[in-house]
């Protein structure tokens, strides 16, 4: 039988899995969009709807990236013992 903490930890690890799996979507989008921006002139339409996606993929990189710090963190509280 597993232990309540355990239990949490493993939900936190498998939410933990997941928000990676994002990232690594989101990061596969912004290099996509930004080799794109390579090909692209600068005054073009295409360039711009491209430049925002590349932004907004970068933006939801940074969202991803802060979640996953805190929910390793919470991950670790949960399976280290405290000291107090």
């Amino acid at each position: 039988m597993t232990t309540p903490t355990a239990s949490r930890a493993d939900r936190i690890h498998a939410l933990f899995l997941r928000n990676a799996r994002r990232f690594r979507d989101a990061a596969f989008a912004a290099r996509l969009a930004y080799d794109t921006l390579d090909h692209l002139a600068v005054g073009t339409p295409e360039y711009r709807r491209t430049s925002d996606l590349a932004a907004r993929a970068r933006r939801s990189m940074d969202i991803l990236s802060a979640r996953s710090v805190r929910l390793a963190r919470a991950e670790i509280a949960l399976v280290l013992p405290s000291k107090a």
